[in-house]
């Protein structure tokens, strides 16, 4: 069930983002953020800023989990 009058895939990007707190496409999130926000400094006509830097954000939150979650599996 999608809200009413929001992007169905804003609500889809918000969903995959949480996800990269969990799993292994947190590297990928953080890398297509910084390049989606490259793209729109290039072309300001376009939108999507906001999603971008949520990307950047949840990416590296969850690139740090995943780099720490694989430290401690491997010292054990």
């Amino acid at each position: 069930m999608v809200p009413v009058n929001v992007s169905g895939l804003a609500f889809l990007a918000g969903y995959v983002g949480f996800a990269s707190f969990l799993c292994l496409p947190a590297p990928l999130a953080l890398l297509l953020g910084i390049v989606a926000l490259r793209d729109l400094e290039k072309h300001p006509a376009k939108t999507g800023k906001g999603r971008a830097w949520f990307a950047v954000v949840t990416g590296a939150i969850g690139s740090v989990l995943l780099v720490v979650g694989v430290f401690v599996r491997a010292t054990q």
